[in-house]
């Protein structure tokens, strides 16, 4: 990692989160301005697809030694001072796994443990303190070389250390695009906004004559089906046990990666007994149970950002109102793989954080959310559009979670937020609410 005194930059690469200098203020270097967004949040295909839509050759400043630096929050990746849990990571292809919630909290535990061994302090590490590191980069950033704005450009959890960090100050915020955001007031160890996104699916059905001809009554016929799964487990052929719980945390990955339109088929089947033929359409054998997160951001840093909200299991979330009270406490407590019970153990002896203010601000920003998306689902853009006056939000059709990695239009809509933050983007390129092309028996 570059030291800071040496940042001679243009643009910063942040973990999950990403800040463009506005070509207003490289306007002075020598060889012109660049014209280009360069590289994602995370490595991967976002770097070509922001290629694609911002096409312009880099030209000006261009220094190939100097030209990136690459910034880690706090608790991440292999820099000194990564928190990542090796202990809740069992060899899956060896066969190991965790049996139980009692398990993965142990294992948490352990790792606690180690690390506290090594004098590291785990009350060290959340989303404000990193935010406070991302201002003192920019200062220095503006005392050495004159880059005094940003565009910042963050999806998921990125989004909350943006917004955290907007609380802070946004003077030196030029525009700001939030995908998928995740408030730093919502709880999101505990929920059951899986529900919510199904509903979405459900709803889409109901209003298409032919698609609601089709899965007739599926709301109730498909909860009793679960109902039936939780009190008494099937049993696949190849042994493996389906739950109510499991076929609802399969489904929710379905609807991150926006695979909506096979779903009503899919709670037709188990409607109706078929688990063999739903499990060839969801792959609800290769799930795996009881899988933890282990790196150092997921564990140690969410935890103690929301040590304030409540979280106790079998209370009731505020999500999922139209579904029986059981699943909505089962969707919580298995959707995030006891994440909230890792927590109770992780912060043993830590101070518990207040849940913050919400976030004020007058920068221009566009909010992006897909309509199906079952982790940061499109009432958080409410949440962050109600007090930033001048937020764009756009619903995106049919899509789930983080378009920012799977949509080219929503990467034309940023970069024309981002090439004229004065003005509304146009969003005509976005898929309209209910673009979902159902798969019909």
């Amino acid at each position: 990692m570059t030291p800071r005194h040496r940042i001679t930059t243009r643009r910063l690469r942040l973990a999950g989160l990403l800040a463009v200098l506005p070509r207003a203020l490289l306007a002075a270097c020598d060889g012109g301005p660049t014209n280009r967004l360069h590289d994602g949040p995370i490595d991967g295909p976002t770097a070509r697809r922001f290629s694609r839509v911002r096409h312009a050759p880099l030209r000006g400043c261009a220094r190939a030694a100097d030209d990136h630096v690459r910034w880690q929050a706090r608790a991440c990746g292999p820099a000194p001072g990564s928190l990542d849990c090796p202990e809740s990571l069992p060899d899956c292809a060896a066969g190991e796994r965790f049996r139980s919630a009692t398990a993965v909290t142990s294992a948490a535990s352990a790792c606690r443990d180690r690390l506290r061994s090594q004098a590291i302090d785990l009350g060290a590490y959340d989303s404000r303190l990193s935010a406070r590191d991302l201002k003192e980069l920019r200062q220095l950033l503006g005392e050495r070389r004159g880059f005094r704005q940003s565009n910042v450009v963050a999806t998921s959890y990125g989004a909350r250390l943006a917004l955290t960090a907007l609380q802070e100050t946004s003077a030196d915020v030029r525009s700001l695009v939030l995908d998928g955001a995740l408030p730093p007031q919502v709880n999101a160890l505990y929920s059951a906004e899986a529900l919510d996104a199904l509903d979405q699916v459900r709803g889409v059905c109901a209003a298409r004559p032919a698609c609601n001809a089709a899965y007739a009554g599926l709301h109730r016929l498909f909860e009793q089906a679960l109902q039936r799964l939780e009190h008494q487990p099937h049993s696949l052929p190849c042994g493996v046990v389906i739950s109510g719980h499991r076929v609802l945390d399969v489904m929710r990955t379905h609807l991150a990666a926006g695979q909506t339109s096979d779903l009503p088929l899919a709670m037709d089947l188990v409607a109706q007994g078929r688990l063999d033929q739903a499990d060839a359409l969801l792959c609800l054998s290769t799930w795996i149970d009881w899988v933890p997160p282990v790196s150092g951001m997921t564990i140690p840093v969410m935890c103690h950002d929301e040590s304030g909200q409540p979280s106790s299991a079998g209370r009731l979330p505020a999500e999922g109102v139209d579904w029986p009270d059981s699943f909505r406490c089962a969707s919580a407590q298995y959707g995030t793989q006891v994440a909230a019970a890792i927590c109770s153990s992780w912060l043993h002896g830590q101070d518990r954080l207040t849940v913050p203010p919400r976030v004020h601000s007058t920068v221009p920003t566009l909010v992006t959310v897909g309509q199906c998306d079952p982790l940061t689902p499109a009432t958080n853009a409410t949440l962050i559009r109600v007090r930033l006056p001048q937020a764009h939000v756009v619903l995106f059709g049919g899509r789930g979670h983080g378009l920012l990695e799977s949509d080219l239009c929503m990467l034309q809509v940023a970069a024309a937020l981002i090439d004229q933050s004065e003005r509304a983007p146009d969003t005509a390129c976005a898929p309209r609410p209910g673009t979902i092309d159902f798969i019909l028996p």
